[in-house]
């Protein structure tokens, strides 16, 4: 025989990181262990833990029960650096899937459980997708609005917006309908108020390093109200779940992502920023999107808060993709007098698709050169339903959109108010277009 001989050649197989778990526990002490057995005692103290770079293991720093709310000195995530990507973790609780983003550092709370919900019934709205559950529990007036609630599948997770009073109380939740039993509410275990009482404007919570973050199951509580944010972030890739965050702000990072969290009563800002939010609930906040970061808004409720959208104009406007969402009540500055539930201001495209607007003084406002579709968007407002203005096109889809103010239905530039059968029409004077 002649000729070479090729032998059977196979792909290294590639070999799971290892995840390595620091436990953090009331009572531990900063120099044990940092296991079980031996836990240690602060959030600092397990990050000391970890090697400035990481790159042959995944970190998780496990800090239930943990309550850091004496304030005081400033808290800075200590330098580290990653090219690992965030992986997803199945972790198993009993009859629950949890889905974590397991980042090179992941910081976790395993929640624990409020109350169990019998569930008699479940509503999808027609609208926006979201989902409504009927129980046989007796709970007073809104007594879980905020807190999460999980079924036994993955992905089965939201955030409850609502309930009504009294025995078989319905449950209104930031979900898409189905949810499978045992459901459960539950209840962040650890607590960070981090940051300076004294000071008036100030980071609580500095997360400054080069290397994706992941939170799950924290309680943010902010220690200055005058500044109303609990946790500020710069540089790292963010993962945001099962969260309850009294105000956000992140600058300059490539990506965040929010998950089945409750976000409320502060500012909620996001500089050049990728931004998603997913199965959330956004209360009394004051939105502040900037720039050049895209947004995706995706199966959630936002209450009395800013437009969602664009605040104000940039040239780099980045896009926006608001889906299957309920705006209720949108304020400025979330407290003040009522304001659009959707801005576009010029730019990238962006859309609103399946969504309801309720109580806002325009359901969608744009002005600025640029593109928006807008499709399945119903509710009533204050004033009008879509205010075009200053070079704004504007695509309505079908005939589902139905958003509708006292004043009509589509205000176009100057050219006053048209009802959605009078599209297309154009105002040439502005350079805008409904159609």
């Amino acid at each position: 025989m002649s000729g070479s001989h090729v032998g059977n050649t196979r792909a290294p197989r590639a070999r799971p990181l290892p995840v390595k778990t620091l436990v953090v526990r009331p009572g531990g002490n900063d120099g044990a262990r940092g296991d079980v057995a031996a836990p240690l005692a602060t959030l600092l103290g397990a990050l000391d833990r970890i090697p400035s770079v990481i790159d042959d293991a995944r970190w998780r720093i496990d800090i239930t029960g943990i309550s850091d709310i004496a304030g005081g000195a400033r808290w800075f995530m200590p330098p580290k650096v990653s090219t690992l990507p965030t992986d997803t973790l199945i972790d198993g609780s009993g009859a629950f899937l949890q889905q974590l983003a397991l980042a090179p550092i992941t910081v976790f709370a395993t929640p624990s459980v409020f109350a169990t919900l019998v569930v008699t019934g479940t509503a999808s709205d027609a609208t926006n997708g979201l989902c409504t559950l009927t129980t046989s529990n007796n709970f007073t007036l809104n007594a879980l609005r905020g807190k999460l609630v999980r079924g036994s599948q993955l992905g089965e997770a939201g955030v409850i917006v609502s309930n009504t009073a009294g025995p078989n109380s319905q449950v209104y939740v930031s979900a898409p309908a189905g949810f499978t039993a045992p459901v459960q509410v539950l209840d962040q275990t650890a607590t960070l108020a981090l940051g300076d009482l004294a000071e008036t404007y100030n980071y609580i919570a500095l997360l400054d390093t080069p290397c994706d973050v992941a939170f799950s199951g924290i309680k943010f509580l902010k220690t200055n109200n005058l500044f109303g944010i609990s946790l500020l972030s710069r540089r790292c890739r963010l993962n945001l779940e099962l969260c309850d965050i009294q105000g956000w702000s992140i600058e300059g990072s490539p990506s965040a992502t929010i998950y089945a969290s409750y976000i409320h009563d502060g500012f909620f800002a996001g500089e050049d920023v990728k931004l998603t939010i997913q199965q959330s609930y956004f209360r009394a906040l004051g939105m502040r999107m900037h720039e050049a970061g895209g947004q995706f808004f995706g199966q959630s409720v936002f209450e009395n808060c800013d437009p969602l959208g664009h605040y104000i104009d940039f040239t780099r406007g980045g896009g926006f993709s608001i889906d299957s969402c309920d705006i209720i009540s949108p304020k400025t500055d979330g407290s003040g007098a009522a304001c659009p539930g959707v801005t576009y201001r010029g730019g990238n495209h962006g859309r609103v698709r399946q969504t309801k607007i309720n109580g806002a003084s325009q359901g969608v406002y744009t002005e600025g050169p640029g593109y928006i579709l807008v499709q399945q968007v119903v509710g009533t407002n204050v004033d009008v339903g879509i205010d075009i203005h200053d070079g704004t096109q504007v695509k309505c889809v079908g005939v589902s959109t139905t958003v509708t103010g006292g004043a009509g239905d589509v205000r176009v530039g100057s050219a006053g108010v048209k009802s959605y059968a009078q599209l297309p029409f154009t105002d040439t004077t502005q350079l805008v277009r409904a159609s």
